[in-house]
């Protein structure tokens, strides 16, 4: 697959194996060590003589970078991105996302059946799910200085012969504050046709272009695009600082 982006290359190899772990008797969660005293879950008091246990858990392979990563609570994707699922805590690569009591590789989950180069709004559970994991994967890239809140952004999401693989987010008062294309698939068309379509569908129709000041490579992009008159699409632009 053409997508080549570090939270998306999957795993192999998963099996069920034995493991000494510490188990937190009040909701169950498993560690293969423990920080502090205290259930990173559920905060409960873990008195280490007692809760350590040997019990069996699903393990996999990491396709990045082959490391065995046990399905245990240190190694759950971070809740504060609200993406259920695992997550090499070496690598940063996902294993699987876990979505309506099914499991999927990162790559299998982005897939879907739309051809060409197309633009979709974030309106569905799914949809918010993988834009929380575009955002994560800018975060991963240390680009991202803006994380997707759905009460808060519009975002719209790019796909490329049937895979999602970039997105572009607006705030409140329609500032770009994002726009991200997975790195297997750039200098394809996909940045410009998701600000196209923001430009031509969402934006007000007599508006400027308000963009939140980019990095140098953003710089680049944005300049590419401009005519003779410094417009995009049409469009003045404002630069936010």
């Amino acid at each position: 697959m053409p997508i080549q982006s570090q939270l998306f290359r999957g795993r192999s190899g998963k099996q069920s194996k034995r493991l000494t772990v510490f188990e937190c008797p009040a909701c169950g969660s498993q560690y293969s060590e423990i920080i502090g005293n205290n259930c990173r879950e559920c905060d409960e008091y873990l008195d280490l003589d007692r809760c350590q246990t040997t019990t069996s858990v699903e393990a996999a392979v990491c396709t990045n970078c082959s490391d065995e990563v046990p399905y245990i609570r240190e190694n759950i994707i971070n809740s504060q991105w609200n993406i259920p699922g695992y997550i090499c805590s070496d690598c940063d690569n996902i294993l699987e996302i876990d979505f309506q009591s099914k499991s999927y590789q990162p790559i299998d989950f982005l897939q879907n059946s739309l051809n060409g180069i197309q633009v979709v709004s974030v309106d569905n559970e799914r949809l918010e799910m993988i834009g929380r994991i575009f955002s994560l994967q800018t975060k991963v890239d240390n680009i991202g200085f803006w994380s997707y809140k759905p009460e808060e952004h519009r975002m719209w999401i790019a796909s490329k012969d049937g895979v999602y693989c970039g997105f572009v987010v607006l705030n409140k008062d329609n500032v770009l504050i994002q726009i991200w294309v997975d790195e297997g698939m750039r200098r394809q068309g996909i940045a410009s046709k998701l600000l196209e379509y923001i430009s031509g569908n969402i934006l007000p129709s007599n508006g400027k272009l308000h963009i939140n000041q980019p990095l140098d490579d953003g710089w680049d992009f944005f300049r590419s695009l401009a005519d003779q008159n410094d417009q995009i699409f049409g469009r003045d632009v404002m630069m936010h600082a």
